[in-house]
C-alpha cells in the first residue's frame, strides 16, 4: 500500500481573508475624508499661487515698460468684465495708446477661467473690484484682498492681500486662525 504524502495547503482561509478586508475597509474609511480635504486645500493653494503670479507679473511689466499695467477680470480673454468674481479668468495689459480700452496688441497675458468650477475668487475692499493698475514704480492703484474659497462649502479659504506698495502676501485662515479680509 503506497503512502500518500500529505500536501501542505497554501493560501488563506475565508476567515483570514474577511479579517484583512475588514481592516482595509476601516483604513479606507479613515483615509478618504482626509484625502478629500488634501485635494481641496491643494486646489485652493494652486489658485492662490496662480493669482499671485499674475499680480507679480503685472507689477513687473509696469516697472519694465515704464507704463501703467493693469490686471482685470475677463471672461472673454479680450476685454475686461465687471463684478468682483475673478474665477472666470484674467487678462494683463498695458494701455499703450492711453484710450482706456484693451486693444489686442496691448494684452500681455491671458489666464483662462479656473478649470475647477467649485472655486470662487472674490475681490474685497479694492477701490474698483474688477481691475487693479500698477504704476511704473510698482505701486498698486488700491489695496485690498482676494478671497479664494471652495464655492460649495467655504470650509477652506486662502486670502491674497495686496498692499498699495504692490506687495502681495498669502494668508490661510485655517492654519493661522486669523481672517484678514472680511467683506
Amino acid at each position: 500500500m503506497p503512502l500518500r504524502k500529505k500536501l501542505a495547503s497554501s493560501g488563506f482561509t475565508l476567515p483570514e481573508l474577511m479579517v484583512v478586508i475588514a481592516i482595509i475597509a476601516i483604513l479606507a474609511g479613515i483615509a478618504i475624508p482626509s484625502f478629500r480635504d488634501f485635494i481641496v486645500i491643494s486646489r485652493l493653494a494652486g489658485e492662490a499661487n496662480d493669482l499671485m503670479t499674475d499680480l507679480a507679473f503685472t507689477r513687473a511689466e509696469a516697472g519694465r515698460r515704464g507704463l501703467r499695467a493693469t490686471i482685470c477680470r475677463s471672461t472673454s480673454g479680450t476685454s475686461c468684465a465687471t463684478g468682483s468674481g475673478w474665477e472666470g479668468g484674467r487678462i494683463v495689459y498695458v494701455d499703450i495708446d492711453g484710450d482706456g480700452a484693451v486693444d489686442a496688441d496691448e494684452i500681455l497675458r491671458v489666464t483662462p477661467s479656473s478649470a475647477d468650477k467649485d472655486v470662487a475668487i472674490t475681490a474685497i475692499k479694492f477701490s474698483t473690484l474688477n481691475s487693479i493698475t500698477f504704476r511704473p514704480n510698482g505701486a498698486a492703484s488700491s489695496s485690498g484682498c482676494f478671497e479664494i474659497k471652495e464655492a460649495s462649502t467655504s470650509q477652506y479659504k486662502r486670502q491674497v492681500m495686496l498692499s498699495t506698495t504692490g506687495r502681495t502676501s498669502l494668508n490661510s485662515p485655517a492654519v493661522t486662525g486669523v481672517v484678514l479680509c472680511t467683506p
